[in-house]
Formats: C-alpha cells, structure tokens, sequence
C-alpha cells in the first residue's frame, strides 16, 4: 500500500478527511472518536495521530472548538436561551457547557452574548 505524509496510509487520510467533514455535518450532534474511527474503519490511535498531523490539533480539541463556535454563532444571532444552545451543539448539562464555551471562547456564554450581540 501507498504511504503518505508521516506513514499514513491513503485509506486512514481519506477515513480523517471523511471524518472532518462528518464532524461539520453533524455537530449538534455528540461526537465520539471511537465512533469515528470506527464508522471510518480506522485505529483510534492512528486516527488520533492522522487527524492531529492534518488538522494540527487533537481530534477532542477540534470537535470542541468547533461546537463553540457554532454556540457562539447562536448567541449572538438568536435570542436562545444559554440552556437551548448548549443542548443544540450536543451538551445535556448547561454548567459543562458554559465552562467549555468559556475554556475555548474566553468569556461566559452569557458574557459572550452581551459582548457581541449587535
């Protein structure tokens, strides 16, 4: 088999580009990425090492960035509730995700609103 880019074999980079866009698709979702490497057939780990080597952060991490800045998207153009939000891009518990929200964006959902609303 053909090798690429670290030794990364064509079916594990297709899998992680396949996995890229089915995180953009389904981002209201909950994501796991022992779900992913297994809908893709692929190790987690090499799936791990792959998807960190092509997107240049951890496959949790972006996952996470990216569901944020969907919530952020929400906040300032909706009137949402904090609550709605966070059960819109896959969290059950609003306290978890406004210590997310506030990890990646650096202010408090509600904050965050405030600041950036127009």
């Amino acid at each position: 088999m053909e090798k690429r880019k670290k030794g990364f074999h064509n079916y594990t980079l297709k899998g992680t580009e396949s996995a890229i866009e089915y995180i953009h698709k389904n981002i209201y979702s909950s994501i796991r990425i022992a779900d992913l490497a297994e809908k893709y057939d692929i190790s987690p780990s090499a799936f791990k090492r792959c998807f960190k080597e092509k997107m240049g952060v951890p496959v949790y991490t972006y996952i996470r960035k990216t569901k944020m800045n969907k919530a952020a998207e929400m906040l300032t153009s909706t009137n949402m509730s904090v609550t709605d939000v966070a059960q819109e891009v896959g969290f059950l518990n609003t306290s978890k995700f406004s210590s997310a929200f506030k990890d990646v964006m650096g202010e408090y959902p509600s904050l965050y609103r405030d600041k950036f609303s127009f």
